[in-house]
């Protein structure tokens, strides 16, 4: 899929559970701004020249690598003063590991598909660039930001 479809869903997926959980407004942002920064870091660091095209390489196409890169990117924002919980932390982690693995899943619906456990898997054989998938697929991580937009809204305290 194209890297606004990545950013869309993946911004969808990592709101979900910060909302569902009800952490700090800023493990929420965090959440956010963390699950759509990471798909320019993986198309960037995870292409490979083969053949004289552009491939997905395995370092970060692959849910070993994206566990890593999770694991990477929390780790070093924990370690700056930023004032949250221990359980915000680990929401913060598991959302973004949760935009990773969406990006996976919508490249797997490719022909050239992801790497699982070193093998290439494909689910689907659409075109990366299909506009009715980028478009419905953007369209759904709108929704599910919305969602968990409003549903985040519920755990703020009542004004006076």
């Amino acid at each position: 899929m194209k890297l606004n479809t990545h950013i869309s869903v993946g911004v969808g997926v990592a709101s979900l559970l910060p909302s569902l959980v009800g952490c700090e407004m800023l493990c929420f942002a965090l959440s956010i701004v963390l699950g759509g920064a990471v798909h320019g870091i993986v198309d960037q660091l995870s292409h490979e020249w083969r053949g004289g095209t552009i491939r997905r390489g395995p370092l970060l196409h692959s849910v070993e690598g994206s566990l890593a890169l999770s694991l990477l990117l929390t780790a070093l924002l924990a370690v700056l003063p930023i004032p949250l919980s221990l359980l915000s932390w680990v929401v913060v982690f598991f959302s973004t590991w949760a935009s990773l693995l969406s990006h996976l899943l919508l490249d797997s619906l490719t022909p050239a598909g992801v790497y699982f456990g070193g093998r290439n898997v494909s689910l689907a054989s659409f075109r990366y660039d299909s506009p009715e998938l980028n478009g419905f697929f953007s369209l759904l991580g709108l929704a599910l930001f919305l969602f968990s937009l409003l549903n985040y809204l519920k755990y703020l305290p009542a004004g006076p």
